[in-house]
């Protein structure tokens, strides 16, 4: 009950007990009860002229009581029981029209009784079946939430029937592209939009998925040896002179150590982030991915490591963080590595470590050109005579998929992973540069 009516009815809550001995029976009950102790909260209350209680009703707690009167008319058996029912159903579509709220009401009455379908309580199955890591599945949530405001704000029903072709085409063009929106940016929320419709098409809910073919375009390639071409707007590994100066300029233990990890294993700093004590065995990481089924593998330590690792597993339980200063995370959908990888960015701006084109958003370098300059320094050695390893164990190092590759099935799946001792040749490969 709200705070300022309880002085005024004398309680913090109003209840009534049900005549019922079985939850259906509770279910059906309940409606008539709600609207009688709605009523008795709106006509306490003193505020009642500006904000009566019926038209601060969410949309969703709207669908979802419609949903629920929908599925028991669907399930009841007894004619009797099941015009009861509907006539409960029918008086709380009224009440919505005598408040003022007709188009909550229409909105309730097709719910109801013309099979329309709500969006907004299919997530969760969707996201229960789609099984996707937390950070996806928090931009999945979003995506849907951004997208259900939009519609409330520009009274879009929020059912499935009523999103169109030309409704997801108006919702990208106001959300998106008249704000200027990162195309990369607005297709993250358009894939998951598109995802989720493809799941109710699917499964039934859906006839058809105004989602495809909505993607913003990228950025077009630009004619080749200009300085803004697809090659100088790409990601890139660190060059060794930038190597040596971030190793020689960040000398925060923390940062460090994460930097020579990432240099000399080629692993992304999410699987860095997670390592404990009991990923180590003998003179190999077990690393646990975080990515992929390729990203589960065995890494040998570098011998520059050796001593590195030695210190940060002494003493240590089994399932302790090796990297134990990064702090946990309250929100699954960030990983643990992030505070790091922040840190790195605002410490190798500090050090003129930068590569930023005009027009781009981001920098070209970050910490992940650690592992790409892994896999230039063993390819450059494998260019330079080095034996022992091939293209392929490079893969295998670093957790990459070799099925994409050249010969495939040929290379990447018959004959298995390369076997610890080419491994060791890979990663022994790659030195650090010499900090001139």
């Amino acid at each position: 009950m709200p705070a300022h009516i309880r002085p005024i009815l004398g309680k913090t809550a109003l209840k009534e007990t049900l005549p019922a001995t079985d939850l259906a029976t509770a279910h059906r009950l309940k409606w008539a009860v709600i609207d009688k102790l709605r009523r008795q909260i709106e006509e306490a209350d003193p505020r009642r002229s500006v904000t009566p209680v019926a038209a601060v009703a969410t949309d969703d707690s709207l669908l979802e009581d419609a949903m629920a009167f929908r599925g028991l008319i669907e399930a009841e058996e007894d004619d009797d029981e099941r015009g009861a029912t509907v006539s409960m159903a029918s008086a709380v579509a009224d009440r919505l029209e005598r408040d003022g709220l007709s188009r909550d009401a229409h909105l309730f009455k097709q719910v109801v009784f013309d099979g329309i379908a709500p969006f907004a309580p299919l997530v969760e199955a969707w996201l229960k079946e789609a099984a996707v890591a937390p950070r996806t599945e928090a931009v999945y949530r979003q995506s849907v939430r951004e997208f259900s405001d939009w519609c409330r704000q520009t009274k879009t029903p929020t059912t499935v029937q009523a999103i169109t072709k030309r409704v997801a085409g108006r919702f990208v063009e106001e959300r998106f592209v008249s704000r200027g929106i990162h195309a990369g940016t607005a297709n993250k929320s358009i894939g998951a939009l598109r995802s989720f419709w493809t799941w109710m098409n699917k499964r039934g809910h859906a006839e058809a998925n105004p989602w495809s073919g909505q993607s913003l375009a990228k950025r077009k390639k630009l004619t080749r040896g200009s300085d803004h071409d697809l090659g100088h707007r790409s990601k890139r590994p660190f060059t060794d002179d930038e190597v040596a100066t971030l190793l020689a300029g960040i000398t925060k233990p923390l940062l460090a150590d994460l930097m020579r990890v990432a240099a000399l294993t080629g692993m992304r700093i999410g699987e860095i982030a997670e390592l404990r004590v009991r990923h180590f065995k003998g003179d190999l990481i077990k690393v646990p991915g975080t990515k992929t089924a390729s990203a589960f593998r065995d890494v040998p330590i570098h011998p520059d490591l050796a001593t590195l690792i030695a210190r940060r597993t002494a003493g240590k339980p089994a399932a302790a963080f090796i990297f134990h200063e990064l702090p946990e995370q309250t929100n699954p959908a960030r990983p643990r590595g992030a505070p790091a990888t922040q840190a790195f960015t605002r410490d190798r701006r500090a050090l003129g470590v930068d590569d930023v084109i005009e027009g781009v958003r981001q920098s070209r370098i970050d910490f992940h050109s650690f592992r790409r300059w892994f896999i230039r320094k063993a390819l450059a050695a494998l260019e330079d005579g080095a034996t022992g390893f091939t293209g392929w164990t490079i893969a295998d190092v670093v957790g990459r998929s070799k099925e994409d590759g050249p010969l495939g099935m040929t290379m990447g799946v018959y004959p298995g992973r390369a076997d610890v001792k080419a491994l060791r040749a890979c990663v022994e490969a790659v030195q650090l540069p010499i900090s001139g």
